[in-house]
């Protein structure tokens, strides 16, 4: 039921391969460099030469990434990079343009072509047997085309927001780090970059202990209003998931500075209300004392949930809001001292942990401003946070209309002309 002009043709005929040159380079052994080293799910590592050039599109060889897709199979690499033998190389022939086989292979459903019971494998010739649709090369322009607004979109607003957060950090330690307005006006000049009436807030010298004058060494203790681990073990019983409720945070969701709804696991509201003291709400602030430590998050006040359950690797922190104010502590810990001090408790004895982390966390040390200065940076850093909590909205929108168009451009279903109108409107 193809569009006329358009055929199925298996992906071996559609692409060159380059999978004879791909030299995998243990970890000991390679060495720091600019190019990225790409392996079955991305870039694994960063090395000091490169085997290809160009735009190639890499497919997974192995792993668990193959059954439950949970990052892309397929992914474009372009410029000069390295591969292990973890991933196929191919690029696409005079009947298909490579980055059409990137959104065809998004879609396609791989399944029938892997082997492996326990780690499933995508072998070579199986990898070529997988039948696509393929268009004219005219059409498939048109399609590329048209995905790639959406794509590029989402990746700007992506980067706008990894943008967004490093301004955030920078204003942090110019502040409460380096002192920055402080200096100035000890030095009898006018903090660059400010306005008047925020200047006047900053004190203008230091205390014999070398603190801003007014400003004082406080705890975490003395400003929480609570902090509590996630349960542990089997308190959070599988048994009790179910499509929807209340959903559990894992370290996955703590990439970012503010809690990202990715896709959770939920539990019933009845087993939620067992497990109190590990609920938490907008305006907490979660850590990952286990597995990836470090991580650290703001529940948003434009998170869709109103509470959420933590993991047993994670635990929180709940502001004292008499005392200070969310987005001070979460960029303390996301500055070099505030990491410093989370991690100086350190287990590095089977799976990398912070001892009795919300013990240490109590005794953490920091330099706390008077509240006109928090409100002042809260007001700044609750800007980019808007900014960066609608572009995510504006992204799952994108990419709702993306998974949607594109199987149906895939097989003919709808034609180019259709589907453009609809990405014109959302973008």
């Amino acid at each position: 039921m193809l569009p006329d002009g358009w055929t199925l043709q298996p992906l071996g005929k559609l692409t060159e391969n380059f999978d004879a040159l791909r030299r995998p380079v243990k970890s000991a052994d390679r060495s720091p460099g600019p190019y990225p080293y790409y392996g079955a799910s991305g870039v694994v590592d960063y090395v000091d030469d490169y085997i290809f050039d160009g735009e190639h599109l890499l497919i997974a060889e192995d792993g668990e990434n193959l059954r439950t897709r949970q990052t892309p199979i397929a992914f474009l690499a372009r410029g000069q990079f390295w591969v292990n033998n973890h991933a196929h190389i191919v690029r696409g022939n005079r009947n298909a343009l490579t980055r059409y086989l990137n959104y065809a292979l998004t879609v396609k459903d791989i399944s029938g072509y892997l082997t492996g019971s326990t780690m499933p494998k995508l072998t070579q010739g199986n990898m070529n047997r997988i039948v696509l649709s393929a268009p004219p090369i005219q059409e498939q322009e048109a399609i590329v085309e048209t995905i790639s607004v959406l794509d590029d979109k989402i990746d700007l607003n992506r980067r706008m927001n990894e943008t967004l957060e490093a301004m955030a950090r920078a204003l942090f330690k110019s502040w409460f780090v380096d002192f920055d307005p402080v200096h100035a006006k000890a030095e009898g000049r006018h903090p660059p970059h400010m306005d008047t009436e925020t200047a006047a807030l900053f004190p203008d010298g230091f205390n014999d202990e070398g603190l801003p004058e007014g400003w004082i060494l406080s705890k975490m203790e003395d400003v929480a209003a609570q902090i509590a681990m996630g349960p542990f073990g089997s308190n959070i019983k599988v048994s009790t998931f179910v499509p929807d409720g209340i959903p559990i945070i894992s370290g996955q969701h703590l990439n970012s500075i503010l809690l990202e709804d990715n896709t959770y696991n939920y539990i019933t509201e009845e087993h939620a209300n067992s497990l109190k003291r590990s609920n938490v709400k907008r305006g907490d602030i979660i850590f990952t004392h286990a597995g990836n430590i470090g991580q650290v998050s703001l529940v948003p006040d434009a998170s869709k949930y109103d509470r959420y359950i933590i993991s047993q690797r994670q635990f929180y922190l709940r502001c004292n809001m008499n005392k200070v104010l969310p987005s001070f502590i979460l960029y303390f810990f996301k500055s070099h001292t505030g990491q410093h001090r989370l991690l100086a408790n350190t287990s590095s004895t089977g799976v990398p942990s912070i001892s009795r982390p919300a013990s240490n966390l109590k005794q953490i040390s920091f330099c706390l401003p008077d509240k006109p200065v928090l409100s002042a940076f809260d007001d700044l850093v609750c800007e980019f946070h808007n900014k960066i909590s609608a572009n995510r909205h504006e992204n799952e929108t994108l990419t709702d209309l993306r998974n949607t168009l594109l199987p149906k451009l895939m097989s003919g279903e709808i034609r180019v002309r259709g589907a453009e109108k609809e990405v014109e409107a959302a973008t």
